[in-house]
């Protein structure tokens, strides 16, 4: 009986190893859609520490323009959005995958081939608008202004795809 309780807390401790070195959190979710903001208030709260812990949102569309990406399993990877008008936003961490607030890509794609699923799981073509929710988050302990964009770098958290209102 005591071997069996030592190989459980081992395996439980190898996962607990595995899920922290690939970013994988259970307990993150996904949070509730955040307030939706223009690009420029956007840009601003970017210039503000005090927007630690804001949970925000922007009508925007997935974009990849760059097809030689790759794809590293149980990893988030970076995908840009943009707005409406195609002015880039900044880059989101979302996973590959065909699950909720995950997209897709196959191994070789241009960027028709990108698909959102939002936080029903439905799908979104590369040319739908979506909102995008996320709460921001300092990126280490000593935040620097970035110099290319006159605000700080933030990590984006909790991040949540909906379908976007019609327009």
């Amino acid at each position: 009986m005591k071997n069996i309780l030592q190989y459980a807390l081992g395996l439980v401790a190898v996962v607990a190893i595995i899920m922290w070195q690939t970013g994988y959190n259970p307990f993150a979710g996904s949070g509730k859609i955040g307030e939706v903001i223009t690009l420029a208030e956007f840009k601003t709260l970017k210039k503000d520490l005090a927007s630690d812990g804001k949970r925000v949102a922007l009508i925007a569309r997935g974009d990849i323009a760059n097809s030689d990406v790759t794809i590293v399993l149980g990893r988030p990877m970076s995908l840009s959005f943009i707005t409406p008008q195609e002015e880039y936003i900044d880059h989101f961490e979302l996973y590959r995958g065909d699950g909720k607030n995950e997209f897709f890509i196959p191994e070789k794609f241009t960027n028709k081939d990108l698909v959102l699923y939002d936080n029903e799981g439905k799908k979104h073509a590369y040319d739908e608008n979506v909102i995008i929710s996320f709460t921001m988050g300092k990126l280490n302990g000593n935040p620097q202004i970035n110099p290319h964009t006159g605000g700080y770098d933030w990590a984006y958290k909790q991040i949540r795809i909906d379908p976007a209102p019609a327009q």
